[in-house]
């Protein structure tokens, strides 16, 4: 008996496919991987910029989920949220929040 010594056809087919997807999946997983890392940065950068105004112990308490309620939403002109915190609210122009605790200092 003799030895078959190429590959078939199928063989050579298979392994161009295994090839070619293992490549196409490097290159996804690439692009992927750098949009991630685009992501991460902006999203540090809006967390930056986001405790120059509410530090992260301040952002669970009921005045800021009140001021995010009524993000949106206007009061006296201006947006709610502004009016809130400027302290217009406590000046005849009726917002709907109220001051709580450690908070009742910011009107």
């Amino acid at each position: 008996m003799a030895v078959r010594s190429e590959a078939g056809t199928g063989v050579i087919v298979s392994l161009v496919v295994f090839v070619l997807t293992t490549v196409f999946l490097l290159i996804l997983t690439i692009v992927f991987y750098a949009g991630q890392t685009g992501a991460d940065e902006e999203r540090a950068k809006a967390q930056t910029s986001l405790a120059k105004y509410v530090r992260p112990n301040q952002r669970n308490t009921d005045f800021i989920k009140q001021v995010e309620a009524k993000a949106g939403q206007e009061a006296c002109g201006q947006p709610a949220a502004i009016a809130l915190l400027s302290g217009v609210a406590g000046r005849g122009c009726v917002v709907g929040v109220e001051a709580v605790g450690e908070t009742a200092a910011l009107r």
